[in-house]
């Protein structure tokens, strides 16, 4: 049974693990690696700026939410909560609990006070990816494009 819970630094290990997962499916330019004490900053960040859920299947993490709640760039009368990692397992994929993940994340940002709230998409995402974006109400606003200089 899927279960969904608040993260606590305890958990890094677990979040150590599917980031490095998340990772090797970007396409990120060249000489661009993951790095775990960086990671761990961002983890601490999320936690102590926003939040982030834990799906578990039989008490084990195996799915992740990270939101950092920020006042908008461009109006900082907006409060956002910006998703910043979002990953399931790979077999635990088509169960709904990425849509679960997601609907306690924004509940959570909107009890925080947030009126937006914006999630990513890797370029090589799967389309279905941007169709469940858009079946939950959400706009393209932008799209990032990196290179290593």
């Amino acid at each position: 049974m899927y279960k969904i819970r608040e993260a606590v630094l305890e958990d890094w290990p677990h979040v150590w693990r599917m980031a490095q997962q998340f990772f090797k499916l970007t396409n990120y330019p060249g000489n661009i690696h993951i790095d775990e004490a960086s990671t761990y900053e961002s983890f601490e960040k999320a936690l102590n700026t926003g939040f982030v859920l834990l799906g578990t299947f039989e008490e084990v993490p195996i799915a992740m939410i990270g939101v950092y709640i920020t006042p908008f760039i461009l109006n900082s009368n907006v409060l956002q909560g910006t998703e910043v990692m979002w990953w399931v397992d790979e077999k635990h994929r088509g169960s709904s609990l990425a849509s679960h993940l997601h609907s306690h994340a924004e509940n959570k940002a909107h009890d925080a006070g947030c009126t937006m709230f914006v999630m990513s998409a890797l370029a090589n995402s799967p389309a279905v990816v941007n169709k469940y974006y858009e079946a939950q109400g959400y706009v393209q606003c932008e799209a990032a494009w990196a290179k290593e200089i």
